[in-house]
């Protein structure tokens, strides 16, 4: 009781002498200093030499600059792996806030930068607005290459010259089909529709094709791992992999309870539903973290969607994807970053979260885009995935808390996902980036055949949850594993199947997409307890928040039941979400 009592005090201590907290504090108590001042020029005090009153009035004036600076928001800058570099001040110029255009969402405005001698400078190379009318046509992923320097000498990547990808063909149309006209959006929710007289929407088919028009539109082109989700008999074609009626009724009920819990904005508010809830896992205090993660949380949720094929162009979904697409776009950073404007800070709370909120999104907009080739996401996605290769450590191929930071395998797996599916979309790798992630996986690689995988590099024991993600990027960035190796790690995630091991949805969702991929005798024994277990903790029909998860009791609490429902209902949709191209 007395530690949690300490910690507590600890964690208010911390809160108060945060800059805003701070600043608040500060300004209460010179708003009294100023009040006495003031009653005491009218007493025998304010008769007194001027020089006296001077000198006073100078002593509080300084103490007021004191109380703005420590309001000012201050930023770690993100390419400094040590926070060695000087901190800088970012103000918004508050007049163009509102930007108008058909990429409305990525004309972010301009950031002014101070340093603290009041010189200007320019910001880090991974930090810049990109000017897209003056990128050349190319390889988007050129960049990749040019970046084997330590990030925080940004100076090294001032010349770096990003680039577009030539576009994309439209799908063919059916013979005899007419072209269906694309139109914006009107927006209905009073919050998007403030938007709508200044901001283009994302493109939906209005004027709605042919059912043969319609298949040839969603089928061309897209990625044949991705096809089995828009299937119309896809419940007889996921069969010999698993699926059921029930476990489709799960998928309907909770995309249901994840429609409705989506926000007036488009998103979906990480705290509203219970994140930041500490709950001390593995023994340490998070300070909350996950209470502003409302981009990691969103993405989640529409990779639920997205997984079952709806998108914001077609499906029983399709409005709730858009607007939380168009969220995902309006919450996107100059630089790229999707992490979101509450994510700036260096809190602990934050600079944990802060990376994974822009993977996690970062994979949502590339499905989104492989799944329709809606030029209106291209853009966005290409600035968050130069963002995400940027911040990824040049020496060991990973990523952590900040960009050029040495990695942790919690944190890969979720860059790594999101390259791989913009990959998917047509946004070719470099080889350089495929071979660092091949890199970090062998580091974190351990077991008698190399089979089992840790947390940091060469720190630390083998674990099931590091075991499965490693083991899941494997098979999905298609990096060679032998068979004793694979046999190992299917060992040791057997030995921990749901519901006979500690409530654990991260860990199941990796493992889950792991022993899809291999179809074999492990995949079948993982497939019936995961299955069975999620159909029977899940909120019934009758009962409050039907069709949700409770938050499991390890990491759950951080990311709060829209992140328990997202998990649990993609590990329901693993049947259809990728094909196991492996086999």
């Amino acid at each position: 009781m007395w530690t949690r009592l300490g910690e507590n005090l600890q964690y208010a201590w911390t809160c108060l002498l945060s800059g805003r907290n701070l600043a608040i504090v500060l300004g209460l108590v010179l708003a009294l200093v100023a009040l006495g001042l003031s009653i005491a020029s009218r007493t025998r005090w304010g008769q007194t030499k001027p020089l006296t009153k001077g000198v006073v009035l100078s002593i509080l004036a300084h103490v007021w600059l004191l109380m703005y600076a420590f309001g000012s928001r201050i930023v770690l800058p993100q390419g400094d792996p040590h926070g060695s570099q000087h901190p800088i001040a970012v103000s918004l110029d508050a007049t163009r806030m509102e930007p108008a255009g058909p990429l409305a969402a990525l004309d972010a405005p301009e950031t002014m930068l101070a340093a603290e001698d009041g010189a200007t400078s320019q910001p880090p190379a991974w930090e810049r607005p990109i000017d897209s009318d003056q990128l050349p046509v190319g390889s988007l992923l050129d960049v990749a290459s040019a970046i084997d320097v330590p990030l925080a000498e940004a100076s090294l990547l001032e010349d770096i010259q990003p680039s577009l990808l030539p576009d994309l063909p439209e799908p063919p149309l059916a013979a005899g089909a007419e072209p269906v006209d694309p139109k914006f959006v009107t927006a209905t929710d009073p919050a998007l529709a403030a938007l709508a007289s200044s901001t283009t929407k994302l493109t939906a088919n209005v004027a709605r094709p042919t059912r043969q028009a319609k298949r040839a539109v969603e089928l061309a082109g897209l990625p044949e791992e991705y096809r089995l989700r828009q299937a119309a008999d896809r419940l007889e074609l996921a069969r010999p992999f698993g699926a059921d009626q029930d476990s489709e009724a799960a998928v309907s009920a909770a995309l249901a309870w994840l429609a409705q819990a989506q926000g007036t904005d488009g998103g979906w508010n990480a705290k509203a539903h219970g994140a930041g809830t500490e709950t001390f896992a593995l023994g340490e205090n998070r300070h909350g973290t996950g209470d502003r993660a409302d981009t990691g949380i969103s993405g989640l949720a529409l990779l639920a969607f997205l997984a079952s094929g709806d998108t914001h162009l077609d499906g029983e979904h399709r409005q709730t994807v858009q607007k939380g697409l168009e969220f995902l776009i309006h919450s996107q950073m100059p630089s790229g970053d999707l992490s979101g404007p509450k994510q700036i800070g260096n809190e602990p709370s934050v600079t944990t979260a802060r990376m994974y909120c822009h993977g996690i999104a970062t994979l949502a907009l590339a499905e989104a885009f492989a799944m329709t080739h809606d030029e209106t996401i291209r853009e966005p996605l290409e600035r968050a995935v130069r963002y995400t290769l940027a911040a990824q450590d040049p020496r060991g191929g990973g990523w952590r808390y900040r960009p050029g930071d040495p990695g942790d395998l919690s944190q890969f797996g979720w860059q790594a996902m999101a390259l791989r599916s913009a990959d998917r979309s047509g946004m070719r790798l470099e080889p350089l980036v495929k071979q660092r992630m091949a890199q970090f996986l062998s580091s974190c690689s351990t077991g008698e055949a190399g089979g089992l995988a840790r947390y940091r590099p060469h720190e630390g024991a083998a674990t099931p949850t590091m075991t499965a993600e490693a083991l899941a990027c494997r098979l999905l960035l298609q990096l060679p594993l032998n068979p004793t190796a694979q046999g190992e790690a299917r060992e040791l995630l057997l030995a921990n199947l749901p519901g006979q091991s500690e409530h654990n949805v991260y860990y199941w969702y990796y493992a889950t997409l792991a022993l899809f991929q291999l179809q074999d005798d492990s995949w079948r024994r993982w497939n019936g307890a995961m299955k069975s277990h999620l159909l029977k903790t899940q909120q019934p029909a009758y009962a409050a928040e039907a069709g949700s998860w409770q938050p499991d009791p390890l990491w759950g609490g951080y990311g709060g039941r829209v992140y328990a429902t997202a998990m649990s209902c993609l590990c329901l949709e693993v049947y259809y979400r990728y094909l196991p191209l492996y086999r």
